[in-house]
């Protein structure tokens, strides 16, 4: 018995400390299986490294493709345990929608970060898909030991209660301590109450004094609420195109086409707009701006206007009240969070305290509050606004209902619709569900191509709801391009999306496989509404001696130029497509694969699972008369999936027929 060989599987992440790690009592013959949850693969070398010097029967596991693999696998299953979710807790004979009603006509579930299923608002899809992926391997092998290295508080726990109770010993490894505070909260696995409290009053403060730079900026400015006549369009702010600004034209980049045809029809428009942070513009600047446009005719109105310091305490004490509900059914909602044999309750606590006791929920109700103001003070003849199907578009179709508006509500997919972008999609038992406190649904779904169309049939949306029309912040696509050029100089760019972790991950890979490669030039495109050097801190690099070209260029001018595109979660990645660019997806341990184009297959589009894959495909893609096969058809059938375009037309036609303008 003492000389029998062991099973030894090492979970570990960028943190892993290699150099203090003794790795207990693997000895010669011992079989080693590595899962690495990092794309820095220099880690991965020393560790092999160090266990071949052993003698070690090793495997590494390509854990970037059987992440995806268990993305695509667990996507329907996720999708119907949150749909299921409300229903399986009872309390005091109410299920948990029940359970948090805020009034009449909403429930605190439909504002939560769980309901919501947003998987860049929520690191919890991507936690459980690791989990998943590391219980396949328990699973199927005799697993002695799980040894742990990595950030991931909430994984650890998960992981450590399966292996305990099937009798796999379980030991963590020495790993690097986050550096910021905000890193460490976030991981922060004990006090879970207490510590999205405080910072609820943290977050409550900020907006306060946010909220109260806007009431003074706008104090005093009549606007036109009352018309009857008016087509409200609800949307973020600042999103306006900068030149056009700077001469007082207020051209909104989410409706583009639209505004411009609306104008010229002469329809009115009151803009409803809340405040979001935007890289390129601080709140200052955006608010003059904002008082620029008014002055020259804009009827725009924030939402915070109406959110003095009484409103914000009011909502400060629901919120208690509702985290008093919420740690009387903790228990009962921890229970439920099981796939089979294992419960994942600890990758999802965080995000159900934030959306109960914390920001998120604040958030929620805030934005509650402020549409039922809105809709209160507005006779608009019909509102317009972004779909992508997160909490506050929830609260405003509540409005509506708890407020008696009559006021027929449209929701309009303006931008690129990607399957891993998990808030859009629904179990049609959510859709269908005609219970207590159903999820809300505008008059109109109007999606901007058939793949979104498909996408919405198949999470059960009634078909009187759905219609396509012009995928208008895409129009310069419908216009014949050129024939894609035979050949392009060496350019890679690499296109973040916004989320800083994808990000980050892609770019860790980019520069192991690309940073040493002289002949060719990667530039590399921010996202404006995401921090570079959060960006680059994830990815443990720095701008000093950052080898790569950063460019602030517009993307079409870079596309025009580039060969090849690395791009995630981003529209580039059509774009590119159109300009006869070669796009290369990227599969990362850390984050699941979020392109929209994933899983369609077509030559000009590639994946690669290693930095290894990306530099030889980079490589391959840059010898001459490799590029440019594709023709020009097949793209445009791609592209026709995503994107509805009247090519017959100048103007929107389809939506100014919904909104019942004539040009």
């Amino acid at each position: 018995m003492k000389n029998m060989k062991k099973i030894f599987l090492i979970v570990y992440d960028s943190t892993i400390k290699i150099a203090e790690a003794s790795f207990l009592n693997i000895a010669a013959g011992d079989r080693v299986i590595l899962f690495p949850l990092t794309s820095h693969h220099a880690l991965t070398a020393r560790l092999k490294e160090l266990f071949l010097a052993k003698k070690c029967d090793l495997e590494i596991r390509e854990t970037a493709y059987l992440l995806n693999i268990s993305a695509d696998q667990l996507r329907t299953k996720y999708l119907e345990f949150i749909a299921q979710l409300p229903q399986k807790i009872q309390h005091k004979g109410q299920n948990l929608k029940e359970w948090f009603a805020i009034d009449g006509c909403l429930s605190a579930w439909w504002l939560s970060l769980i309901a919501e299923k947003n998987t860049f608002k929520s690191e919890a899809f991507n936690r459980l898909v690791q989990l998943e992926t590391i219980l396949s391997i328990l699973k199927k092998e005799k697993i002695d030991f799980l040894l742990f290295a990595s950030k991931s508080q909430k994984l650890q726990n998960a992981l450590k209660a399966y292996v305990q109770k099937h009798g796999i010993s379980f030991r963590t490894v020495p790993a690097r301590i986050l550096n910021g505070m905000k890193d460490r909260m976030k991981e922060l696995q004990r006090g879970h109450y207490l510590k999205h409290a405080l910072h609820v009053l943290f977050f409550a403060v900020c907006q306060y004094g946010r909220f109260g730079q806007i009431r003074r900026a706008m104090k005093g400015i009549p606007r036109r609420m009352r018309d009857p006549d008016q087509l409200m369009l609800v949307g973020p702010y600042p999103y306006f195109d900068t030149t056009h600004a700077q001469a007082g034209v207020f051209k909104n980049k989410l409706y583009s086409q639209l505004q411009e045809a609306l104008e010229r029809g002469n329809r009115k428009i009151v803009w409803a707009l809340f405040n979001v942070q935007n890289g390129s513009c601080t709140i200052p600047e955006a608010l003059q701006y904002a008082r620029d446009f008014i002055k020259k005719g804009y009827n725009i109105y924030f939402l915070e206007e109406s959110c003095s310091m009484r409103r914000q305490i009011k909502v400060l004490m629901k919120l208690f009240f509702l985290g008093i509900k919420f740690l009387r059914v903790e228990n009962a909602i921890a229970r439920a969070h099981n796939f089979e044999d294992c419960n994942f309750y600890s990758l999802f606590k965080d995000d159900w305290h934030a959306s109960f006791v914390g920001a998120q929920g604040y958030q929620g109700l805030l934005f509650y509050e402020m549409f039922k103001e809105l809709l209160k003070n507005s006779q608009a003849k019909q509102c317009l606004y972004c779909c992508e199907m997160h909490a506050w578009e929830k609260a405003l179709l509540a409005a509506r209902e708890v407020t008696g508006s009559n006021i027929p509500f449209f929701a309009y997919q303006h931008a690129t619709v990607s399957s891993m972008l998990l808030n859009y999609f629904n179990s049609p038992m959510e859709t269908r569900h005609r219970g207590a406190y159903p999820l809300a649904q505008p008059d109109k779904i109007i999606c901007n191509g058939e793949l979104p169309y498909q996408y919405m049939l198949e999470s059960g949306w009634p078909k009187d709801r759905l219609m396509i029309a012009e995928a208008i912040r895409f129009e310069d696509l419908k216009i014949d391009l050129p024939a894609i050029p035979a050949a392009k100089e060496n350019i890679v760019v690499v296109a973040f999306s916004i989320s800083p972790q994808e990000s980050s991950a892609i770019l860790a890979t980019v520069y192991q496989a690309l940073k040493d490669v002289k002949e060719i030039k990667v530039w590399i495109k921010p996202h404006p509404f995401v921090n570079l050097d959060d960006v680059l801190r994830l990815a443990g690099l720095r701008r000093e001696n950052f080898p790569f070209e950063i460019r602030g260029d517009s993307h079409e001018s870079l596309l025009a130029q580039a060969k090849i595109v690395i791009v995630g979660e981003s529209s580039v990645s059509l774009i590119a497509l159109a300009l006869g660019c070669e796009i290369v997806l990227v599969n990362v341990p850390e984050w699941i694969n979020m392109s929209p184009l994933r899983n369609i297959a077509m030559n000009q589009i590639r994946t690669v699972n290693s930095p290894d894959e990306l530099g030889n495909k980079v490589l391959e893609l840059c010898r001459p008369g490799m590029t440019g096969t594709v023709p020009r058809e097949e793209i445009d059938q791609v592209i026709n999936k995503f994107f509805y375009f009247n090519k017959n037309s100048d103007v929107p036609q389809k939506l100014l027929e919904l909104l019942e303008v004539q040009i």
